[in-house]
């Protein structure tokens, strides 16, 4: 796993202890929570793109007055403004190793997970057909291996003569109707014996590539739910990453202007009706459209409610 490198002068740095003197005995520990923050979750730059100064603080758990911390940090040098945004001073000389091991651990794991699925694809298809190659002689066999030693306290079998009075005593019971003289291998039935027809080899999911699993991180982020992950890998492979991203500024600007309350059920509504409308207008063509192609379902995305 990553870690962060933090200067062995740290607690004695002329930053860290004008830091003190500014907020106190224990402020040594409030740029120490922010980097673990943003080695975390914003690996790449080390920026807060979007974040109020409140947001950051509360990431810090400052709990003094609005503000006064982001002040101290950038005054003393710990952090710097870029535009709207706040960023962790040299941050790719210090910290810029976490993103390329980061990138390096998830391609490792979509190659884990492609090779278990196509394995578990594998054993499914092998049980399958051994269920649909039962012999048929099966029953004729356990008939005629009848124990030599069981004879004598078991019931006389009837004689021949007697069958059709046995028959009378019996229940009917519909026979199956039966189709002769068809191929077995094509998966019909031969007299009395149905063979059943191979199973096809499930299709092996598209694996996604290192931009797609860094967007799926960052919806997971945004709508703090680990849950969806699923649903959100699914609508990268069938909308396409410029969709999906098109779906959380959507959410991002509904919730920032206060019409949308909750982002994770907002977005995850949102991708759920986009993928639904794709899917039928990509029935209703014949065809599968490329992801990020289909211009119609885009101009019909922005006149879409939000839940």
């Amino acid at each position: 796993m990553p870690s962060l490198n933090v200067d062995l002068d740290y607690f004695t740095h002329p930053k860290t202890i004008r830091l003190k003197a500014l907020l106190g005995e224990l402020a040594d520990v409030y740029p120490m929570r922010l980097w673990c923050y943003l080695g975390r979750f914003h690996k790449k730059d080390g920026r807060f793109r979007g974040y109020s100064v409140q947001e950051i603080e509360a990431h810090a758990g400052w709990h003094g007055k609005s503000g006064e911390l982001m002040d101290a940090l950038k005054k003393v040098g710990f952090f710097e403004k870029i535009g709207q945004d706040h960023q962790a001073h040299d941050w790719l000389d210090h910290n810029g190793h976490i993103y390329p091991l980061h990138l390096r651990a998830k391609a490792n794991a979509e190659k884990r997970w492609a090779k278990y699925r196509e394995d578990k694809a594998f054993r499914n298809d092998a049980t399958s057909n051994a269920i649909a190659q039962e012999p048929s002689n099966a029953g004729s066999n356990a008939i005629a291996q009848e124990p030599s030693n069981a004879g004598s306290n078991a019931p006389a079998l009837p004689a021949v003569q007697d069958l059709k009075e046995l028959k009378t005593t019996l229940p009917f019971v519909s026979p199956v109707p039966v189709e002769k003289d068809r191929d077995p291998q094509a998966g019909e039935v031969n007299g009395n014996v149905i063979s059943k027809a191979p199973e096809s080899k499930p299709e092996k999911p598209k694996a996604l590539t290192l931009d797609e699993i860094e967007l799926v991180d960052r919806v997971v982020h945004f709508t703090n739910d680990l849950s969806h992950r699923p649903l959100f890998q699914k609508a990268v492979r069938i909308m396409g990453a410029g969709l999906v991203e098109q779906a959380m500024a959507q959410v991002k600007a509904g919730y920032a202007e206060g019409t949308v309350e909750k982002k994770s059920a907002a977005l995850i509504g949102t991708i759920n009706q986009w993928l639904l409308e794709y899917q039928r207008n990509a029935k209703r063509n014949g065809e599968n459209e490329r992801p990020g192609e289909y211009t119609n379902l885009k101009k019909r995305t922005r006149t879409i409610k939000l839940p």
